[in-house]
């Protein structure tokens, strides 16, 4: 696989400054666990929910899509309700269609009517969020995960780490490496 790095990385979803990277009109795809929320947690944190419904107001975001791997159809509806508690759009991975593969992005882009040159992905994981979307020239954002991985995703978190060894999550506007 293609080492690929993120267009900006931050310490949490909270920490970045959309208004300073984006501007307005953007459309954004945003991963669930680790990223908008923990793992096991069903409902947003009232920060991020109010973060995401202010950067809508503030035009950063015209549309939103929660964009999740799940293979369990009770982790779907936990997908459709995260979602829907900021009038977002939801796309579902099953274990076929799991990023980093594109259905789900192109799945989302279709939803929001948006393109790649349009959408940026806020994700917490390079191997699934940051390279499916950079492969499809979608603008990348990585964050630190929330919380605790599943077994299979604390594996590739060692990989990941070597590669993010001497870049630090910005304060700013972008990469320090």
């Amino acid at each position: 696989m293609k080492l690929v790095l993120p267009d900006h990385y931050f310490s949490s979803f909270l920490d970045v400054p959309f208004e300073h990277i984006l501007g307005p009109g953007w459309t954004a795809i945003i991963d669930a666990d680790n990223t908008l929320l923990p793992l096991d947690a069903t409902t947003l944190s009232d920060n991020v929910r109010q973060r995401l419904l202010e950067l809508r107001a503030l035009g950063i975001f015209s549309q939103l899509c929660v964009l999740s791997n799940t293979i369990l159809p009770k982790r779907e509806a936990r997908v459709e309700r995260i979602a829907h508690s900021v009038g977002a759009h939801a796309v579902s991975c099953n274990f076929f269609r799991r990023k980093p593969r594109p259905w789900g992005y192109l799945q989302a882009m279709d939803k929001m009517g948006s393109c790649p040159e349009s959408t940026v992905m806020i994700g917490d994981q390079l191997r699934t969020d940051v390279v499916g979307a950079a492969a499809l020239g979608i603008k990348t954002i990585l964050v630190k995960p929330l919380g605790a991985d599943h077994w299979y995703t604390a594996l590739r978190r060692r990989h990941e780490r070597r590669i993010l060894r001497g870049i630090t999550p910005s304060n700013g506007t972008g990469l320090k490496v």
